[in-house]
C-alpha cells in the first residue's frame, strides 16, 4: 500500500494544523490508496485520545530519521510508541514538508539542520521529497555551527524535487546565494486551497467533521471585530508599546459601539489574550474566547466579523479566504508580501519600529470606512490566486511541467503561444510587474506539458531549433552567411542569402511607416494578389490593454498596423489560427522569440511550415508595458493618453521620435534619446539572454537600415532574404520597392551583433546559478564568427554586470519611477561626458 509522510506540521498552531488538513486532503485526492502519516513529535507522544478522531496517523521523527534520532531527542518522552517506525520507513513512497518557516538564521542551526536532513533521508530511502510553500531566510550565519549547517543545506536541499518559496526575497536568496535549481515561487498552500473535504480528515461524521462552530457555544454579535495576537511580537517589538496599540484600537471600537473578541490562533497566544482582557476586566463588550478552535472552526468563526486585527500569518490567510480584511501587526517579510498580493499594504504595522499611535488611529478609521470595499478587493485577488494549486507538482517536477516554471524564473516573453497550444484552454494572461504573464486554471489543467514544450522563453537550443532541423518543404533551405574582416563567406551547406536596402515606392505608405515600409508593402501585395489568404498584425497604439496580433485579409486597411511597437505582442490568436487551418496560407510577423515559439508549435503539432511565410523583425530587446505607464506618469496631463508611438517620422523624419496623442486632440513629441536612456529599466528580463537579433529562423528578416548607405530622411529597410520561398516571393514583388544591393557583413556591423557577447556572458552567469542550465544554448549562424560555444569561466565582474541589469529592470517592474529618474540623469551625464571625450580626442 505504501506511506506518504507529512513533515513540519502539528496541531498546536492553527496555521500548521490547517497545512496538515490541506495536505492530507490533497494527498487523498491524488493517492487514494496510500496511508498518510504526519510526523509530529508532540502529537505522536500525546495521549492517544487526543488524536483518535483523525483519519490519518501521527508518528514521531524516528519514522524518518531512524534510531539516531533517539540519541538527540529527549523532549517528548517515549518515541516509537507503536513499534512501526522501521516498517513505515521501509514502505515510504513520498515525503511532503509543510514547515511554514524553518530555514533561516533566525530559527537556530539545529532546526535548519534537521529540516534539510529530511532531503538527505529521502534520497537514502529513494523517494521524492517536496518542500511545500514556506519562508526561507535570512541566511546570516555567524558562528561555527551556523556555517556547518549552511554547508549541509547546500549539499542536501538540491536532492528535493522542488523547494516552493512563498516570498520573492527568499526565492532570490536561494537562487543567487546558493544557486539551487529546484526553487519555485508559489503562494501559500492554505491560500490556494478552495475547500477541504472533511470526510478525508476525520474518521466519522460529527461536530468536528462538519467544521462548524456551535452557535450555542459561540455567538458572535453583529458588527463585531476581533483581535488575534501573536506572542512572538513581544520578541521583535516593544511589549509595552504593543499593549498601548491594542488599547488604542479597543478604545476606538468601544466608542464606535462595537464588540471586541479576543481569540487565540495558537496555544501559546492564550496568555497574550488574557493580558489584553485584564486591561478591560469589567468591560463586557471585550470578550475573551478561551476555546481551542480547530482551523476549520476558525474559518467558520471568522466570517462573523467585519474585520480583524491579526498577527499570525495563517490567521490572516484564513481571514482573507473568507474575504475578511485585517489590520496586521507583523515583523517579517512574509506579512509584507501577503498584504501586497491583496492590495492591503495600507493596513500593515511593523512591530520592529516605533508604533505611531496617530497613524494607527488613522488606519483604523480608514478600515472602518472601507472594510466592505476592502473585502471585495480581497475576494477578487483570492479568485486569481486559487486558479493554481501547488499540489499539481506531484509527480511532474521531473517530467511534464507548465509555463508557470517560466514565470517563476522571470523568463516569460509574453508571446501568448502557450495559450494557443493548451488543449483545455486553461491559460489566460494577467498584468504583473509591467508584463502580461500566463496564469493557469488549476481546476482544468491536466499537466500535459505542451505549454512548456513550445515555450521559447524557458529554454532554447539553436542546434535543435534552427531552420535545417524543422519540418519544411523540399528546397525551403536556410540561407546563412558569416562575416570576418569585411569579407562575406557562405556556410558550406547553405545557399547564399541575399541582402538589400529597400524603400517602398508608395509615398503614402512610406510616410506612415517607421522606416522603409517593406513589411506593410509586402503583405498588402501578397494578400491583394491572392498568394496568401491572411496575415496577422497588431493594430492601434493604445497600450492600456495587452497588444494582440489580429487577422488581416485582402482589402483590409493596414494603416493602423504600421509603425514599431517595442512591447510584447500576444501571438495567441495567430498561432491558434495557423494550427487550426494548416491548409491556409498565412503570413506571420514577429520578433525572434515569437518566431521561435511558432516554429516549436508547428513541430509539436506535426505541421509543415511550407504554407507559412515568416517575416521576422530585427530586435534589440522588447520593453515591458511599464514604459507606457512611465510615460503617462511623466507627462501628467489632465486628459487621457490615447495613442503612444514609439517612433514617428512626423517629428524630424527617420529614425523618428516618440509621439504622444491625447483624448482632447493634442499631441507632443519627445526625443528618441529619452526612450533609449530608460530602455535598460523597462526591458524584458528574458532579453538579457537572447542571441537572435536578426531573426534567423524567418524567411525574410527586416529592420532599419543603419548601414549608412542609401539612407533617406523618409527611412529605408535592411532586408535579408533567407529562404528559397522568400527569394521567389521577393523576385515577384521587388518592383514595388527602390532596391539597392547590400551585404550581410554591412548589416551585421550596423546592427552591432558583437554586443551579443553581453548576452552570452549573461547566459553563463545564469548557468552558474542554475546548476549549469543556460537559457539559450548553441548559437545562431548569424553569430558564428563573433562568438563560440566554448564554455567560459564566470568572473565576478560578469556576475556584477548581470545583477546590475536585473536591478535596473526590477525598478521598472516595481514602478519605482523616482529612482529611475535619478539613474536616468546619471546615465545621461555619462553619455554626454563620453561623447565629449570622444570629440576632444577626435
Amino acid at each position: 500500500m505504501g506511506y506518504i509522510l507529512i513533515t513540519g506540521g502539528n496541531l498546536k498552531n492553527k496555521g500548521a494544523q490547517s497545512m496538515i488538513f490541506v495536505t492530507v486532503d490533497e494527498m487523498r485526492k491524488r493517492f487514494p490508496g496510500k496511508k498518510i502519516v504526519v510526523i509530529s513529535d508532540p502529537d505522536a507522544t500525546a495521549p492517544p485520545e487526543a488524536v483518535q478522531e483523525y483519519d490519518f496517523l501521527f508518528r514521531d521523527s524516528v519514522c524518518l530519521y531512524g534510531w539516531k534520532y533517539r540519541l538527540i531527542q529527549h523532549r517528548y518522552g517515549k518515541l516509537d510508541r507503536y513499534r512501526d517506525a522501521a516498517k513505515i520507513r521501509r514502505e515510504t513512497e513520498m515525503i511532503v514538508d509543510i514547515s511554514g518557516y524553518t530555514f533561516g538564521s533566525n530559527w537556530g542551526w539545529a532546526a535548519n539542520l534537521l529540516a534539510a536532513y529530511r532531503a538527505k533521508c529521502a534520497r537514502k530511502l529513494g523517494v521524492p521529497i517536496y518542500y511545500m510553500p514556506q519562508s526561507f531566510g535570512p541566511f546570516a550565519w555567524k558562528d561555527l555551527f551556523g556555517r556547518i549547517t549552511e554547508r549541509c543545506m547546500k549539499a542536501w536541499l538540491p536532492y528535493a524535487e522542488v523547494l516552493y518559496v512563498r516570498e520573492r526575497e527568499g526565492y532570490e536568496l536561494l537562487k543567487e546565494q546558493y544557486g539551487f535549481r529546484n526553487v519555485r515561487l508559489s503562494e501559500d498552500l492554505v491560500l490556494q486551497n478552495r475547500s477541504i473535504d472533511r470526510t478525508r480528515i476525520y474518521k466519522a461524521e460529527g461536530e468536528n467533521a462538519s467544521g462548524s462552530v456551535s452557535q450555542e457555544t459561540v455567538r458572535i454579535l453583529p458588527g463585531s471585530v476581533a483581535i488575534l495576537p501573536n506572542v512572538r511580537n513581544d520578541k521583535y517589538g516593544n511589549a509595552e508599546e504593543l499593549m498601548q496599540a491594542y488599547r488604542v484600537m479597543i478604545n476606538f471600537w468601544l466608542s464606535a459601539g462595537r464588540h471586541v473578541y479576543l481569540i487565540r490562533h495558537a496555544t501559546e497566544d492564550l496568555a497574550f489574550c488574557q493580558r489584553i482582557k485584564a486591561m478591560y476586566e469589567k468591560e463586557e463588550r471585550v470578550i475573551l474566547l478561551e476555546q481551542d478552535f480547530t482551523c476549520l472552526e476558525y474559518e467558520e468563526l471568522v466570517k462573523a466579523f467585519d474585520y480583524l486585527a491579526a498577527s499570525r500569518y495563517h490567521a490572516i490567510v484564513h481571514a482573507y479566504k473568507q474575504g475578511i480584511p485585517c489590520i496586521v501587526f507583523g515583523w517579517a517579510e512574509k506579512y509584507k508580501e501577503l498584504l501586497g498580493k491583496f492590495s492591503q499594504s495600507a493596513y500593515a504595522v511593523d512591530v520592529r519600529g516605533r508604533i505611531d499611535m496617530q497613524m494607527l488611529t488613522d488606519m483604523i478609521k480608514r478600515m472602518e470606512e472601507r472594510y466592505r470595499l476592502e473585502s471585495e478587493t480581497i475576494t477578487s485577488a483570492l479568485q486569481k490566486i486559487q486558479r493554481q494549486n501547488v499540489f499539481d507538482c506531484m509527480g511532474y517536477e521531473s517530467g511534464a511541467k507548465t509555463v508557470m516554471q517560466t514565470v517563476a524564473e522571470d523568463l516569460c516573453c509574453s508571446c501568448g503561444i502557450c495559450a494557443a497550444v493548451c488543449p483545455n484552454g486553461c491559460i489566460h494572461f494577467e498584468k504583473a510587474k509591467g508584463s502580461y504573464l500566463p496564469v493557469i486554471d488549476a481546476e482544468t489543467c491536466v499537466q500535459c506539458g505542451r505549454c512548456l514544450k513550445v515555450c521559447p522563453g524557458y529554454h532554447y537550443e539553436y542546434q535543435q531549433d534552427t531552420h535545417s532541423q524543422m519540418a519544411k518543404p523540399e528546397g525551403a533551405d536556410v540561407c546563412g552567411a558569416n562575416y570576418a574582416d569585411g569579407q562575406e563567406t557562405t556556410t558550406t551547406d547553405r545557399q547564399e542569402m541575399r541582402c538589400y536596402s529597400v524603400q517602398i515606392k508608395d509615398h503614402a505608405l512610406l510616410r506612415q511607416a517607421t522606416s522603409g515600409g517593406f513589411v506593410t508593402g509586402m503583405i498588402r501585395e501578397l494578400l491583394h494578389g491572392g498568394a496568401y489568404q491572411a496575415a496577422f498584425l497588431p493594430s492601434g497604439y493604445d497600450y492600456r490593454e495587452q497588444m494582440k496580433s489580429t487577422i488581416v485579409r485582402k482589402g483590409d486597411d493596414l494603416e493602423k498596423t504600421q509603425r514599431s511597437r517595442y512591447l510584447p505582442v500576444s501571438q495567441e490568436e495567430a498561432v491558434s489560427y495557423v494550427l487550426a487551418h494548416p491548409e491556409e496560407k498565412v503570413i506571420y510577423v514577429g520578433v525572434p522569440c515569437a518566431v521561435h515559439g511558432l516554429c516549436r508549435a508547428l513541430r509539436s503539432e506535426g505541421i509543415d511550415r511550407d504554407k507559412i511565410l515568416i517575416i521576422g523583425l530585427f530586435c534589440d530587446r522588447t520593453m515591458t508595458y511599464s514604459i507606457y505607464d512611465y510615460m503617462k506618469q511623466q507627462r501628467k496631463r489632465d486628459t487621457e493618453l490615447t495613442a503612444f508611438h514609439f517612433r514617428d517620422k512626423r517629428a524630424g523624419g527617420w529614425p523618428g521620435n516618440m509621439r504622444l496623442e491625447y483624448a482632447d486632440g493634442s499631441h507632443e513629441h519627445l526625443s528618441a534619446k529619452e526612450r533609449m536612456i530608460v530602455k535598460d529599466f523597462f526591458q524584458s528580463q528574458r532579453c538579457l539572454y537572447c542571441y537572435d537579433k536578426l531573426n534567423e529562423e524567418a524567411d525574410f528578416s527586416v529592420g532599419d537600415n543603419y548601414t549608412g548607405k542609401h539612407a533617406s530622411k523618409e527611412g529605408s529597410n535592411s532586408l535579408i532574404v533567407r529562404t528559397k520561398k522568400a527569394r521567389e516571393l521577393w523576385e515577384a514583388c521587388r518592383e514595388l520597392f527602390e532596391v539597392h544591393d547590400s551585404s550581410y557583413s554591412e548589416i551585421a556591423r550596423s546592427q552591432h551583433l558583437e554586443e551579443k557577447k553581453g548576452q552570452y556572458e549573461n547566459n553563463c552567469v545564469y548557468a552558474s546559478i542554475h546548476g549549469g542550465r543556460k537559457v539559450e544554448q548553441g548559437l545562431p549562424e548569424d553569430l558564428a564568427d563573433i562568438l563560440t560555444t566554448e564554455e567560459i569561466s564566470v568572473q565576478k565582474k560578469d556576475v556584477r554586470a548581470w545583477k546590475k541589469k536585473k536591478t535596473e529592470i526590477s525598478l521598472g517592474e516595481r514602478a519605482e519611477y523616482g529612482s529611475i529618474r535619478k539613474r536616468k540623469e546619471a546615465k545621461r551625464l555619462r553619455l554626454y561626458l563620453k561623447a565629449l571625450t570622444a570629440g576632444l580626442r577626435g
